[in-house]
């Protein structure tokens, strides 16, 4: 019984200390690099971009440190590992994840989306920030907390359920945060999750999860997680709310988003469940 308890405690104690990392740690390290940009008359797009997406890298830059100087944390560098990594396949489910929604929201007239502009050294720039921000959640929640849950919980399952609801907690901030809106984020949770499950390394969650923001945001102009792109090739020009589309949080709070979701999680299920099924760990 008492072990039982010390475990429940340490599972506790994983999950807030984690997320008051996230959610204390980053904001702070944003009001301290803004107070000083604002002293600089220098203003920048770069800055902008910068600002939206890498200061709030902070906490996974803490971890990985702890990674490096924490022996008991050394073997989770294993997930770096580049074999299986699923890189091309997961960029490539995210954007077309991303573009299905997109055209859907098109064809039924919810955004009017014309041509902005292209920069190729913006365009560099934003993916690299994009994949930096969104390889830092990953690193966060698929890597550390999902190994550290894991050392408790012995049932896979019940380990990338809890850490995908952790990661629709993450977002409870955003701007235009609803509930199917945070459902959906939980389903992308599930998508990063599995790939990281079936492959055995972080890189096709990092892939999905940096493919699915940058087709939104970038590529598209359309809000990610309720922030407004900064710099687009394309320029949502008008739009409304429907089942495809949600003018302040973007296509993630849309139905249509859901069964996308839904229909991925079965997608690579069914083609994974030959090589390796969902079920708990024999050593339970």
């Amino acid at each position: 019984m008492k072990e039982k308890l010390k475990n429940m405690f340490g599972i506790l104690f994983i999950i807030i200390y984690v997320y008051l990392l996230d959610e204390l740690g980053a904001p702070l390290f944003a009001e301290i690099f803004n107070y000083f940009i604002k002293k600089i008359t220098f203003n920048s797009i770069f800055l902008d971009i910068f600002n939206e997406y890498l200061l709030y890298t902070i906490p996974a830059i803490l971890i990985f440190i702890s990674l490096m100087f924490l022996k008991k944390n050394r073997y989770m560098f294993s997930k770096f590992n580049l074999k299986n990594n699923k890189i091309i396949v997961g960029l490539l489910i995210g954007f077309l994840m991303n573009f299905v929604c997109v055209l859907v929201a098109y064809l039924h007239n919810d955004i009017v989306l014309n041509f902005h502009q292209f920069n190729l050294l913006l365009f560099i720039f934003s993916f690299i920030s994009v994949a930096i921000q969104s390889a830092s959640e990953e690193i966060i929640c698929r890597l550390f907390l999902y190994e550290k849950l894991q050392s408790k919980i012995k049932n896979s399952i019940v380990v990338i359920l809890i850490t995908s609801i952790f990661f629709s907690l993450l977002h409870l901030g955003n701007d235009g945060i609803t509930i199917l809106s945070l459902i959906s984020i939980f389903g992308m949770g599930l998508v990063t999750a599995l790939m990281v499950y079936y492959s055995g390394n972080i890189w096709g969650a990092i892939a999905v999860h940096t493919s699915w923001n940058f087709t939104q945001n970038i590529i598209f102009g359309l809000p990610n997680s309720g922030f407004p792109a900064i710099y687009s090739i394309f320029k949502v020009t008008d739009s409304h709310n429907s089942f495809a589309y949600n003018s302040v949080f973007g296509v993630e709070s849309s139905y249509v988003a859901l069964l996308v979701i839904m229909l991925t999680i079965l997608i690579i299920y069914l083609m994974n469940k030959k090589n390796r099924k969902l079920k708990e760990d024999e050593n339970e």
